[in-house]
């Protein structure tokens, strides 16, 4: 989100915090697994111009908990899935896709998928 000149890169960083862009995420998976998707990507690739474009969603099943806030309730995903392209320093399309679940970070049990 963070590329660009500085001012539209604090601008897309500010948007990806929008409410239609969010759905609850557990602390944990998002600071071990998910969080760090990018990084790993980045630490293992040669990027031209040392961008990446990532698409992201939850994964939702027939089993998902809720979670309700006074009258206001939302589902909780399962998990989530993430495909990040990028252009390597030879000019070809390169992409990585993941899939990770959540549900054992709900259960207060860490994964190590």
């Amino acid at each position: 989100m963070c590329w660009g000149k500085c001012k539209e890169a604090k601008q897309a960083n500010k948007e990806s915090f929008v409410y239609a862009n969010r759905v609850p995420q557990h602390q944990l998976f998002h600071s071990s697994v998910w969080g760090k998707i990018e990084n790993w990507v980045t630490e293992r690739t040669e990027l031209k111009n040392g961008k990446l474009s990532i698409f992201t969603g939850p994964i939702f099943m027939k089993s998902d908990k809720e979670i309700c806030i006074s009258q206001c309730c939302a589902k909780i995903p399962a998990g989530f899935w993430k495909v990040v392209f990028y252009i390597d320093e030879e000019d070809n399309l390169k992409y990585a896709a993941f899939k990770i679940l959540q549900d054992c970070f709900l259960e207060k049990v860490y994964c190590s998928r």
